[in-house]
């Protein structure tokens, strides 16, 4: 069915508001565009919806970006653009958070409008179970080396310049350890913490998870390894402050990033209302970027 026609049997506030969100996982910036472009032609209670949408995505760019969706699995889908043979752009590996299907906690549409498809693909990548990754992705990767190495396949399938990782909360570690075994330029994560933090024991530990999987997979990268390693979290988050202290203990040498004046834990979306979200994103793992040695 076309996005057009995605609220025809909508009748009541709930129909609505699942159309929505399943517009907000995985809808492209130009099937959201369409919708825009035809707002007076949908139900009133889509409009302003619609409109909050359309500044968020101007945030990122004003030409909706030529991304297109290929399902590589039910937790893994892949956004490229359908560029001249011999093009070559870098893949960024998202691994989502508290919100099992949106990069960075945010509306599908809106990162990738922060993202030049020209130059990138972005795979984003789902735990269902919401589990740290502990036990990799299913049907993508079972562990976490195993879906590092499907992350370096895939760079290579498409002959890609580069790979980097980026994580939000539950994503942070397994972003970082993947990234590293990858052999990714960089891996960066927004408010992270660890798995084995006391507070999640009871739904973790007590899950017979092994909180430290990740921890000893990384123990497996190269000694040499090269990955730039970055932790981002608002400054007035104490539970972001500590989460980032526990994450550093297994990456020691990631650069920390403290935002001033956030104390929410969704700080990509702190900094989207602020308008300064395409900034942040451009120096920690777009263009901006300064993929030299790994800092010593």
């Amino acid at each position: 069915m076309s996005v057009l026609h995605a609220f025809d049997r909508c009748r009541s506030p709930a129909d609505f508001y699942q159309v929505r969100i399943g517009l907000e996982n995985l809808a492209t910036p130009e099937e959201m565009h369409a919708l825009v472009a035809a707002a007076e032609r949908l139900p009133e209670p889509v409009r302003p919806w619609l409109q909050d949408l359309r500044a968020m995505m101007a945030a990122g760019a004003a030409d909706p970006q030529a991304y297109r969706r290929t399902e590589l699995g039910p937790n893994a889908t892949l956004f490229a653009s359908g560029e001249p043979a011999g093009a070559r752009k870098c893949l960024i590996a998202s691994f989502c958070g508290l919100y099992p299907h949106r990069p960075l906690a945010i509306p599908t549409p809106v990162f990738l409008q922060h993202v030049p498809a020209r130059r990138y693909d972005v795979l984003v990548l789902r735990d269902p179970g919401q589990r740290f990754y502990l036990e990799g992705i299913p049907e993508f990767g079972d562990g976490i080396a195993q879906v590092a190495r499907r992350l370096r396949a895939l760079a290579n399938e498409r002959g890609s310049t580069g790979l980097r990782t980026l994580g939000m909360s539950a994503g942070t570690l397994a972003a970082l350890v993947a990234g590293t075994l990858a052999g990714a330029q960089c891996a960066v994560g927004f408010s992270g913490e660890h798995p084995g933090a006391p507070r999640f024991e009871g739904r973790l530990r007590g899950s017979g998870l092994d909180t430290q999987a990740l921890d000893r997979a990384l123990d497996a990268a190269a000694p040499g390894a090269t990955t730039r390693t970055m932790l981002i979290f608002g400054t007035d988050s104490a539970p972001d402050r500590e989460g980032t202290d526990s994450i550093l203990r297994v990456f020691p040498r990631a650069r920390v990033v403290e935002v001033a004046g956030i104390s929410s834990h969704f700080v990509p979306y702190e900094l989207l209302r602020r308008g300064a979200l395409a900034r942040l994103l451009d120096q920690a793992i777009l263009d901006g970027f300064d993929p030299g040695p790994a800092p010593g």
